[in-house]
């Protein structure tokens, strides 16, 4: 749990204000000193802060550190204002007992969580070892290779995760030195890079400008201290100027509360009516103590004791399960996770032995376009038996190109959508040569490019046909995959998944685009560099205030290509692991041989959190940029290979 900033700013607007108003304390009923009906920490605040101004001399270094700690801190002024509550109680002959804090169980200073944000294990010149990097969610890892003065351990600076994160760490309750390690190897000027840093939801460090704070290329290091409540620290690095980052983290102990922290964990977390749900509270811990007992409270009225259990859910639903620990001094602490469980997808239709083949036909203008380039046009495949509720498959041709020439380079994909019974657009703009992949029209959500053109006609084909909204993938090669991954990213909303063969990231097009020859040289030749988040943030700024689910993407360019460069795939990947919100390393890699090719594959695999495959790259050396489809790959990744009623990323993460 966050502190709430506002609350921290009013506690102290009332501290600043009781100064002027000093007599107002003695107001107060038995040291309700904000009339709430209650004593609470606010009342705490506002005697401690009474007390010190009324005996200034007691808060010297020596005597205000009531608990011993070497510094004067919020125990103390608890532990003054319960001394103060118990001189009111004296003097007016009431009883405010006000709830003792915890007792600090002090301890040796203990580093509890040190990491290389990143980057891969390393010892630093202290013995302190720090962990590969874990415990975030958002940003990028970037090997940044620069070497760093003003340190002992240049290794350390030489990884960072950058853009928008944030850092969870499990720890006991008590009071936490942050250490963060910051150098500047990206930037060369003040003001490139600002961004702000907050501890447990409190800015920490605001505007940092790490070149104005060290200069380039050296390293720079803060620490914080913070008291955390909710066994968990919270560090959020937010960007204000290009990227927020960080080299490494290091959370060292100082003291622990004494309390207990509940934690545990649920397996599966995705299940279906009837299903078995097992928890897992072993761990929970307790600092100084034992616990005693663990409660679990399953959220549809069951509740059950014990380290581990298990529970049969018996309606659809979304349930939130608590575990509730109590330690050998009474001690407890509670918390609460999610379980899904939710009716598996069914289907009822069959497909026949043998299904009739369908034919390539154009459909009138005047049935599908609104305000969109003349000269694109739509053609269409519909099997002879097309399935009740059709998938869709939109396939683009490159330059030079035509639809029936890309219908004729599909003929596997035209065989499944016969057997399977889904339904295939070939746009066409051969009168063009080349897709627009550049314009702001086209990269532009509804801006009247190319791309709202082929939107068009998938919204046609969905209505006309009762196709499956759920189910329209994209695919194409070249200047198709350039359409394809600019498909994506504009319209999103429509598109389940997308394959494209030696294409560019969303965007990359627009870096000094020529309408008039319809080609990009900085693009082409993979000089269009760019971060993760800003790849991603491009994508995004296509269709604005879109917060819906993104489509998986499947990838691959041969490694010699020297009509669109393989660089390109690198910076594909950047963009699409940000926008898929995806670690920069794949879940696995693998190298292939596709039968009677004579060539192989290099693959990489990032999976979702429900463990499924949304975004493969496919790099194959010695291939240049003329290279086959992988239909049979391709029809796997739709999930189109045999029939079913459910998009397959949908089937496999429902229970």
């Amino acid at each position: 749990m966050k502190k709430s900033k506002e609350m921290t700013k009013s506690i102290c607007m009332i501290s600043l204000l009781l100064v002027f108003c000093l007599g107002q304390i003695f107001a107060a009923e038995c040291g309700d000193v904000n009339a709430n009906g209650d004593i609470d920490i606010v009342d705490a605040l506002m005697i401690a802060q009474y007390y010190v101004d009324l005996n200034p001399a007691n808060f010297d270094s020596t005597v205000a550190d009531v608990d011993g700690n070497s510094g004067i801190d919020i125990v103390d002024a608890l532990l003054v204002a319960q001394y103060y509550v118990d001189l009111i109680d004296e003097l007016t002959g009431c009883s405010s007992a006000m709830t003792p804090a915890p007792t600090p169980v002090p301890v040796e200073p203990e580093i509890v969580f040190a990491v290389n944000c990143g980057g891969a294990a390393y010892v630093g010149s202290d013995g302190t070892e720090f962990e590969a990097d874990r415990g975030y969610s958002g940003g990028s890892a970037y090997d940044n290779g620069s070497s760093v003065s003003g340190t002992s351990d240049p290794t350390l600076y030489s990884t960072e995760r950058y853009g928008d994160s944030e850092y969870s760490v499990p720890v006991p309750k008590g009071e936490y030195l942050v250490t963060l390690y910051f150098a500047e190897n990206y930037h060369t000027s003040a003001g490139s890079r600002i961004f702000n840093v907050s501890i447990e939801g409190i800015q920490a460090i605001g505007n940092l400008d790490i070149y104005a704070k060290a200069g380039g290329n050296t390293a720079y290091v803060t620490e914080n201290s913070v008291t955390v409540s909710d066994g968990e620290i919270n560090i959020e690095f937010s960007t204000v100027t290009e990227n927020a980052m960080v080299n490494a983290i290091k959370i060292t102990a100082l003291s622990f509360s004494g309390e207990p922290v509940a934690d545990f964990s649920i397996s599966p977390t995705y299940v279906g009516p009837g299903d078995t749900v097992t928890v897992d509270a072993s761990a929970s811990y307790d600092p100084d103590g034992t616990i005693t007992h663990y409660q679990v409270n399953f959220g549809d009225g069951y509740s059950a004791n014990g380290i581990i259990t298990s529970h049969v859910y018996n309606n659809a639903g979304t349930y939130t399960i608590t575990v509730t620990v109590t330690d050998n001094e009474g001690k407890t602490d509670a918390t609460g996770k999610i379980v899904v469980v939710s009716e598996a997808p069914s289907c009822e239709e069959t497909r026949p032995p043998s299904t009739p083949q369908g034919s390539l036909n154009q459909v009138s203008r005047s049935l599908w376009a609104r305000n969109v380039p003349s000269e694109v046009n739509m053609y269409i495949y519909v099997p002879g038996a097309p399935s009740s509720k059709p998938p869709i498959v939109v396939s683009c041709h490159s330059c030079g190109n035509s639809a029936s020439g890309q219908f004729n380079n599909n003929q596997k994909i035209v065989a499944a959508a016969n057997k399977v019974g889904f339904i295939m657009i070939f746009p066409d703009n051969s009168q063009k040569n080349c897709w627009d992949v550049g314009s702001n029209a086209s990269l532009t959500h509804d801006g009247g490019g190319d791309t709202q053109a082929i939107a068009q006609m998938v919204q046609y084909t969905l209505t006309t046909y009762n196709a499956d909204p759920d189910r329209v993938y994209i695919m194409g090669g070249s200047s198709g995959a350039m359409m394809t991954q600019a498909m994506l990213a504009v319209y999103p909303e429509i598109f389940k998944g997308g394959s494209a063969r030696a294409g560019v990231p969303a965007g990359c097009w627009a870096d000094g685009y020529s309408a008039s020859n319809q080609w990009c040289g900085n693009c082409a030749g993979g000089n269009t560099i760019k971060t993760a988040q800003a790849w991603g943030d491009q994508a995004r700024g296509m269709y604005p205030g879109y917060n819906g689910p993104r489509p998986r993407i499947q990838l691959y360019h041969g490694m010699v290509d020297t009509t669109i460069s393989y660089k390109n795939m690198g910076e594909a990947i950047k963009q699409w692991t940000n926008v898929l919100g995806l670690s920069s390393s794949p879940a696995y890699e693998d190298t292939i041989s596709p039968p009677n090719a004579g060539y192989t594959y290099e693959r990489k695999f990032w999976e979702d959190e429900c463990g499924f495959i949304v975004f493969e790259t496919w790099s194959s050396p010695g291939n240049g940029h003329s290279m086959s489809y992988e239909e049979n790959a391709i029809l796997a990744f739709f999930g189109l290979e045999e029939f079913s009623c459910f998009d397959p990323e949908v089937t496999a993460c429902s229970p």
